[in-house]
Formats: C-alpha cells, sequence, structure tokens
C-alpha cells in the first residue's frame, strides 16, 4: 500500500482510495505486523485494538484532502472529499475522530480491550475542542486573528495588524480574500500546485517578514 500510494500502475491518491491505503497500513497491518514478529502466530486482536488509531491517522489524511479539495480539483486528483462533497467529507471527519474514540468503548466488553485505555478519554475535550479548526484551517482562521488583541503605545490593543505570515497550510482562497477585505498584508507563499492555475494579480512574498513569522 505504501509503494503504490502515488506509483502506477495503482496510485491509490489518485483514484480517491488514499483513505484505504492509509487506513489499512497504518492501522491493522502496522500493529499485526510487529504482534506477528514477536508472537509468531496471527490472531485477529491487534487487528481489531488498530481500528481506533487506523480511524486517527486517516482523519489527518482526510483533513488535509479537504482543505485541498480547489487545488486537487484543479490538477485532476480524486479524493474522498471530492466524491462527495465538502458538506459530508466534514461530517466524515467527525466521524473518523469520534468514532476512534467509541470503538475504543466497543472493544473493551467485545474484544477483551484493557479498561486501562479509558484513559484515552481524557483527551477527549480536546478533541471537541481542535476538531472543528482542523476541519481546514480557514474554518477557525477568522475568529482565532479577531481573537488576537495587539499592543499599541497609544490607546486600545487593536485586532488587526498591518500583516499577517503563515506557511502554505494558509495559502486559500477563502484566507487571503478575508486579509485583503480587512486590508491585512498577507505573507504567506504560494503552494507549488496553486501557481500554475493561479488566476488575478500576482502574489509578492516579502521573504524577510516571512522568514521571522515566527515573532510577534
Amino acid at each position: 500500500f505504501g509503494v503504490f500510494y502515488t506509483a502506477g500502475p495503482v496510485e491509490f491518491k489518485y483514484r480517491a482510495l488514499g483513505d484505504m491505503a492509509v487506513f489499512v497500513s497504518f492501522g491493522p497491518a502496522m500493529v499485526l505486523g510487529a504482534y506477528f514478529v514477536q508472537a509468531h502466530r496471527f490472531s485477529w486482536s491487534p487487528v481489531l485494538y488498530a481500528i481506533p488509531i487506523a480511524l486517527l491517522v486517516d482523519a489527518v489524511l482526510h483533513s488535509n484532502n479537504l482543505r485541498d479539495i480547489e487545488s486537487d480539483t484543479e490538477v485532476h486528483i480524486k479524493t474522498v472529499p471530492i466524491l462527495i462533497g465538502e458538506k459530508r467529507a466534514k461530517a466524515m471527519y467527525y466521524g473518523l475522530v469520534y468514532g476512534a474514540y467509541a470503538v475504543t468503548l466497543i472493544l473493551i466488553p467485545f474484544a477483551r480491550l484493557s479498561p486501562f485505555v479509558l484513559l484515552t478519554f481524557l483527551s477527549l475535550p480536546l478533541a471537541v475542542k481542535l476538531t472543528p479548526g482542523q476541519q481546514h484551517e480557514s474554518t477557525c482562521f477568522e475568529s482565532l486573528v479577531q481573537a488576537v488583541h495587539i499592543a499599541q503605545p497609544r490607546g486600545r490593543p487593536r485586532w488587526r495588524p498591518k500583516r499577517l505570515a503563515g506557511d502554505k497550510g494558509y495559502s486559500y482562497p477563502r484566507i487571503r480574500a478575508w486579509l485583503r477585505a480587512h486590508e491585512i498584508e498577507e505573507v504567506i507563499p504560494q503552494r507549488e500546485d496553486q501557481g500554475a492555475n493561479h488566476r488575478g494579480r500576482p502574489l509578492n512574498l516579502h521573504r524577510d517578514i516571512y522568514r521571522h513569522g515566527d515573532v510577534t
């Protein structure tokens, strides 16, 4: 699965099969392989125990594909979010994240998984808080920028900075349009897959400012 994720003739990534490949490779296949090397026998238990892991790993891939719907469409890459649409893809992302917790509960009585795994539910509040933002950077971007107040030599702090620097993960039309609408200079490099299909005024990146983008 790993080799043929992008290599031909299968090319899972380009045929909307990337989720399946990642789910199997980084879940049941990986855990079962480690189990077999140590126990020298096959068992269904590690396959079942790996399902929550596989769901969370696939959630990472799915969130990236959800972010890249526009750019992947332009370069003719097929992904699950493109096939089912953005609204259903967001619902699927929630299902992957919360499904990992649900499957963990099911495995305790039905697959004799240790009750100590309930400790993982300590991370559930964080998952509830962060999951909306992980659907796409632009989902929480606007509220995040407005929540940050910049101290001024005089007067009240203001939320609107003169410029905002971010990495390529923030190179998204919605984010750029929002920054321009609020007259905030964007210091965000353009992703390579977006350059060939860019329309409108050219993007000028202030490299010196971007280099110090981690300084507030």
